[in-house]
């Protein structure tokens, strides 16, 4: 592992896929403004560590994950860390043009998407070099 210790992970709005990420330090929620409050470590989150890694399912409470994820690649203080967008395949363009780093579609094979996640985190946490904060 690249990393030496563990990934702080913020999954936002993927709470079905938590056990997909146990070996991170995993942080979750559902509501797209607060998870720009967290990422920006602002009010109530001003203590929390920095994020490594950002795992975006679209269907938000609160801030729409398009635009949650528009502002975060747009904030020159997040704009390095990547963001790795769950969603549908309708959504993928969309969200490369907002310059997401990875695109899963969600599949309703839970085998192909449970491999997909496999990879993913293989990728991610084992191989990358991840930006430094």
């Amino acid at each position: 592992m690249p990393h030496g210790c563990p990934l702080e992970v913020l999954l936002i709005n993927g709470g079905g896929f938590r056990q997909s990420f146990q070996h991170a330090n995993l942080h979750t929620m559902d509501d797209g403004g607060d998870a720009l409050l967290y990422l920006r470590r602002e009010g109530k989150y001003a203590g929390v560590p920095a994020t490594d890694l950002v795992l975006l399912e679209l269907g938000l409470r609160g801030l729409d994950g398009h635009v949650l994820l528009a502002q975060i690649k747009r904030d020159p203080a997040l704009t390095r860390i990547p963001v790795i967008v769950l969603g549908r395949d309708q959504d993928a363009r969309r969200c490369y043009d907002a310059h997401a780093n990875c695109f899963i579609p969600i599949s309703p094979d839970t085998e192909r998407f449970s491999a997909a996640l496999a990879v993913l985190r293989n990728f991610w946490f084992d191989h990358a070099i991840l930006p430094p904060h």
